[in-house]
């Protein structure tokens, strides 16, 4: 079985300001985060929850993006009405 490792940051469709981490294993992508460069605000997570979720979270955090919070306010509140 293949390790699980954090590939990224990407640009998706060469957008310089959306930025992409992919949790990966393998070719297989288990989950992303994707965040806006400029303002380092996380805008979404996925999946949102689970050891996945978890993982790009610390990488998140180890990276300067969350802050000390697990997810932004508005995904919380996002999140909440699910």
């Amino acid at each position: 079985m293949s390790e699980l490792k954090i590939v990224g940051p990407s640009s998706p469709r060469g957008d310089s300001e959306t930025k992409i981490l992919k949790l990966v294993q393998g070719d297989q992508v288990l989950g992303q985060l994707v965040y806006y460069d400029s303002t380092r605000t996380v805008v979404e997570v996925r999946p949102w929850e689970g050891p996945i979720y978890e993982r790009l979270v610390r990488e998140a955090k180890a990276r300067g993006l969350l802050h000390g919070k697990d997810i932004p306010d508005h995904l919380q509140h996002d999140q909440e009405h699910l």
